[in-house]
């Protein structure tokens, strides 16, 4: 029969990351830690003694994350839980790919030295003597996106820890992480309802498969990023707190009703989308969006589009691997198009009645996504002017439709040709 494990020989490590120097704020992160807190030392949901549960504000450096956890690894026994939760920026090294956990100094240009690197956490937990091991994810994963026009990557494979359960807050490479006008960031509410209020007709202890699927069932109804779970060895049926509407019978098992979908116009290829007022970006502290256009759209498939307004010091030669074509398109300029990298993207202008070239797709007015493939001598007759990508953002079935709905991002009112415009000044 399961039980909850020894709170006086568990440990927990909640980090949370609401003030940046170079990021996006994130306020509501602050009353995660509080009320996650708050729930895991209450007596009548698990007990946890308050000096086992280390909360770590802000931190400054990643060291920081390392101490805390070096210490909670150390002190926990094997009939008790290591618990290691963060909510905040989640970046990507874009040499190795590798998830990093942001912390107050981190620069989005200096991942790998100013960011926590996953790989520590996995190491403390992997050493660590624990019976029960629970980590989770409340960040975007903003490197992550979708292989080609496929199915996105799972950022849980890639944080899977042997004998530890990891519950993550979405499967994608962006997450509305705390929509405007809630108390909690989006994906911790729903847990923080669950386990304070508990789940009618579910077992006397909430485990992690239960809030799992219950979390799923409310963001699904929502239309927000769905969650997702690695377990190995039973690691889902960790059990984390006492199921209150089990013991009384008076809880609904659901958070705040649930609003119906909105209804948004579908996006179309050389759509211009940007932050909402709310998650406006900001060039110097680099915003998870910025401006992006949408190169390639299939509502079964997914969409595929770039960054707008991040060039990058490099010429055309440097980046497109045909040299007849970097010769075509002449001394175009090359951006940062998306943390998915090793692939160009390329826009074109065509001149005024030009012919057509064989596989563009047409975006807006004489603007055309231009294929690799394309014929220089083709590209050098028919081509005014042209943008160079490296890299590309990636967007699940429904994700970018989604986003819209939640006015993570809004239609731009300025055309795409004002934007390449702005940039080239």
């Amino acid at each position: 029969m399961a039980r909850l494990a020894d709170p006086a020989a568990s440990r927990v490590v909640l980090v949370g990351g609401a003030r940046y120097t170079h990021l996006r704020p994130l306020p509501t992160v602050a009353n995660n830690l509080d009320e996650l807190a708050a729930i895991l030392i209450d007596q009548t949901l698990w007990g946890l003694p308050p000096e086992n549960c280390t909360v770590v504000r802000d931190p400054a450096s990643p060291q920081e994350i390392d101490a805390a956890l070096a210490t909670a690894s150390g002190s926990v026994r094997p009939d008790g839980l290591l618990l290691f939760y963060f909510a905040g920026h989640g970046l990507i090294d874009p040499l190795t790919g590798s998830l990093h956990l942001a912390v107050t100094e981190t620069n989005r240009n200096m991942v790998h030295s100013t960011a926590t690197p996953f790989e520590w956490v996995r190491r403390w937990f992997l050493n660590a003597p624990a019976g029960a091991r629970v980590v989770i994810l409340d960040c975007c994963y903003s490197g992550r996106a979708t292989e080609g026009m496929g199915e996105p990557a799972a950022i849980a494979d890639e944080v899977e820890i042997d004998r530890t359960c990891v519950l993550v807050a979405a499967p994608a490479n962006r997450t509305a992480l705390a929509p405007p006008g809630e108390r909690f960031t989006a994906f911790t509410g729903v847990l923080i309802d669950l386990m304070r209020n508990g789940v009618s007709a579910g077992p006397p202890l909430l485990d992690m498969d239960t809030l799992y699927r219950r979390a799923e069932q409310t963001q699904h109804a929502r239309n927000r990023p769905l969650p997702q779970l690695r377990a190995r060895n039973g690691g889902e049926r960790i059990p984390l707190v006492h199921n209150l509407a089990a013991v009384t019978g008076t809880g609904d098992g659901q958070p705040e009703p649930v609003p119906p979908p909105l209804r948004i116009p579908m996006p179309r290829p050389g759509d211009v989308f940007t932050p909402a007022e709310e998650l406006d970006y900001d060039e110097e502290t680099g915003g998870p969006y910025g401006p992006v256009v949408v190169l390639a759209y299939d509502q079964r498939i997914g969409a595929l589009g770039v960054r707008l307004g991040r060039p990058v010091p490099r010429p055309p030669n440097e980046v497109l691997t045909d040299a007849r074509l970097a010769t075509a398109v002449g001394p175009s300029e090359v951006l940062d198009g998306g943390p998915v990298s090793g692939v160009v993207l390329m826009i074109a202008e065509l001149k005024r009645g030009a012919r057509g070239i064989p596989g563009a797709r047409r975006l807006s007015g004489a603007l055309v996504a231009l294929p690799l493939s394309a014929d220089p001598e083709l590209v050098a007759e028919s081509v005014r002017r042209a943008w160079v990508f490296t890299g590309y953002l990636g967007w699940r079935p429904g994700q970018l439709e989604a986003e819209l709905a939640q006015r993570a991002l809004i239609p731009s009112p300025e055309p795409l040709t004002s934007w390449l415009d702005r940039q080239a000044e």
